[in-house]
């Protein structure tokens, strides 16, 4: 190694820095990697003891039954993210018909008020006006 008398030259101090630091650097990655299978498998474990996994497959299930029930209500015709019935629906035409004689009244109501406008617009004596008014908040 040495052509100095056994003294060791700076060329040969990197040369040999180089295959030390290469090995350890090996031998960590390698005991990295084992750490991370450690890690998988140790959680693994405790979730099993803990009862984590089972919760964890509970939840899966719930969440495809979620997913089936969403699909079922939008086939009875409402969005799965609200109560909004889908347009053309049978549940919308079923809540139209629900909430018709309601909706005919406030027409109605609209058309009156409209109506008693236009006639306060067209009185020509105070008294009409009064009348029209009176009789709208009675």
């Amino acid at each position: 190694m040495s052509d100095n008398n056994g003294k060791l030259s700076n060329n040969q101090r990197q040369a040999l820095v180089k295959v030390l630091a290469g090995s350890y650097d090996r031998r960590i990655q390698r005991q990295r990697e084992l750490q991370a299978e450690a890690l998988f498998r140790v959680t693994r474990e405790v979730k099993d003891e803990l009862g984590v996994s089972r919760i964890e497959e509970e939840l899966r299930e719930l969440d495809q039954r979620m997913k089936q029930l969403e699909s079922e209500k939008e086939k009875l015709g409402f969005n799965k993210y609200n109560d909004t019935p889908i347009q053309g629906s049978e549940a919308q035409r079923m809540i139209a018909e629900g909430i018709k004689s309601e909706k005919d009244l406030i027409a109605r109501m609209e058309s009156e008020r409209e109506q008693k406008i236009t006639a306060i617009w067209m009185a020509t004596e105070l008294s009409e006006a009064k009348q029209l008014v009176e009789s709208a908040i009675e």
